[in-house]
């Protein structure tokens, strides 16, 4: 007797790991409405309005309390404006931290305040709130420069208290010092304020330093950018689009060392870099310098956004065409042809 039919299917079916359902979800409200989601495409705007009226709203709100709390269901609450947004993402694995940090970090680069998200990665939100607060310092430097001022502040404040609060407590317990003792240690506060003073110059200086080697970077980055020849594309120019985008999609998830997902963000940039007039093999190389540079100093040691990678490259190839070094599409024969008969060069 046969019991479980699986027909072969090539097309119109969805994937879902065993693990899931065999070890973890016991709930079948949460299988079903898991299932349910795993079948509609991957830029379908999760709606919880449209799944009550689809499947039932009680049905529906359990599912998702059992996916959320096992990481398979994901809810961000943002501010825009003075509206609160809600994104909700679903897999069929549970997410990483490394995974949902991107999602914080993306909604954070576009100016969104981070309200709340679902419990398990409730951790996360402590270091996007600290640097929202001064993203707006040392802009050139981004996120990882604003990580750091954070640190350097709390670091300032706690040693600024510690000092003054000994202070004090030195003042209340030398009540009958004698006019010399006193002159000691109105003195001796004085070096103190001298010390923290120099230590925010020193600090100030640091950042000057880190600016100008940026840019001292940059130059050179911008340097080997110009070295591209009519050679180096027609080497890669029997690639086609789809070959391009492969390649790139490769290269940024090995450098990005984690999961082989790719949001919706990631393949718009993807494809944008794919159509640039530029060598696949220097488009790869840049990749390579753009992680050397600036993923490996930043708070997580990755560049976990493509669209990264598309603005450092597109200001580069921008760079190219302003100084009159854009790369040029070499002549076809049949171009030149015509060129010389409009010349009346030919017989």
């Amino acid at each position: 007797m046969i019991g479980i039919i699986k027909r072969p299917k090539t097309k119109g079916f969805a994937q879902i790991d065993n693990k899931t359902y065999q070890e973890d979800l016991k709930d079948i409200r949460a299988m079903g409405l898991l299932s349910y989601l795993m079948t509609l495409p991957t830029n379908w705007q999760i709606s919880k309005t449209h799944l009550y009226a689809e499947l039932g709203k009680g049905l529906v709100a359990a599912g998702i309390r059992v996916l959320e709390q096992k990481g398979y269901w994901v809810q961000i609450t943002y501010r825009s404006g003075s509206k609160n947004l809600h994104s909700y993402s679903v897999s069929d694995l549970p997410f990483s931290d490394l995974e949902i940090n991107e999602m914080i970090w993306e909604l954070a680069d576009e100016g969104f305040k981070i309200k709340s998200i679902s419990e398990p990665f409730s951790h996360l939100l402590a270091e996007v709130e600290d640097v929202f607060d001064c993203k707006n310092e040392e802009a050139l430097q981004g996120n990882r420069s604003c990580s750091s001022s954070v640190i350097e502040k709390q670091q300032l404040e706690t040693s600024t208290s510690t000092l003054i609060a000994e202070i004090q407590h030195l003042k209340t317990n030398t009540s009958s010092l004698t006019v010399e003792k006193e002159h000691l240690l109105n003195k001796q506060e004085k070096i103190n304020k001298k010390e923290i003073n120099n230590i925010k110059i020193n600090k100030n200086k640091t950042r000057v330093e880190n600016h100008h080697q940026i840019n001292k970077e940059s130059d050179e980055f911008t340097e080997q950018a110009l070295k591209i020849t009519d050679d180096d594309f027609n080497r890669n120019n029997h690639l086609s689009l789809n070959d391009r985008v492969r390649k790139i999609s490769e290269k940024f998830l090995y450098l990005r060392n984690r999961g082989d997902l790719l949001s919706v963000k990631d393949i718009h940039s993807i494809e944008n870099i794919a159509n640039l007039h530029v060598p696949l093999e220097t488009l790869l190389i840049w990749m390579d310098q753009i992680f050397d540079k600036y993923g490996k100093s930043s708070p997580q040691q990755t560049i976990n956004s493509m669209s990264y990678y598309e603005a450092a490259i597109r200001s580069q190839t921008d760079v190219s065409k302003h100084k009159g070094l854009s790369i040029k599409r070499k002549e076809t024969l049949q171009e030149r042809l015509e060129r010389l008969d409009k010349l009346g060069l030919l017989d």
